[in-house]
């Protein structure tokens, strides 16, 4: 995450389009690993009753 952090904040002062864009997406990837929640199953509602 700091890496693309750092790509993404040397892209944007240095005059390079593609070290910037390569950041924001090993940022985003980083965030999308890091911060996803395992999600839960639903359970089924209960039937109604006839």
């Amino acid at each position: 995450m700091a890496l693309g952090v750092w790509a993404a904040v040397a892209g944007a002062t240095l005059p390079n389009g593609l070290v910037l864009a390569a950041g924001l997406v090993v940022a985003a990837l980083a965030v999308n690993r890091l911060g996803a929640e395992p999600r839960t199953p639903r359970r089924a509602k209960p039937a109604a009753p006839p």
